[in-house]
């Protein structure tokens, strides 16, 4: 059971390092950033009639695609966690277990 929370915690750790990307921050700054100007400047946001430029929709699609990339990536680590070990100790003819 032990190895196997080992394996889960690999595949955490590979999936959020794995990978990151220029489209992660293109993602990522836009919906931490607007949230955080429309609380530092409110005016700023509404039109001379003083409704909304921007739904809540603006700041929440980003924010979701972000984790979207996340959620993939997680998905996606234990084929990378196994491609990596693969290579290290299957191709080489090392096999043994790995601690």
């Amino acid at each position: 059971m032990r190895d196997y929370f080992r394996f889960v915690w690999l595949c955490i750790k590979t999936g959020f390092r794995h990978s990151r990307s220029a489209l992660d921050l293109g993602v990522l700054i836009p919906g931490l950033g607007i949230p955080f100007l429309q609380w530092l400047q409110p005016k700023l946001w509404l039109t001379p009639q003083g409704q909304p430029i921007m739904l809540a929709l603006a700041w929440q699609i980003p924010v979701g695609a972000c984790c979207a990339f996340t959620l993939a990536r997680l998905l996606i680590s234990p084929y990378w966690v196994y491609r990596l070990y693969r290579t290290l100790f299957v191709d080489e003819g090392r096999l043994r277990s790995v601690r």
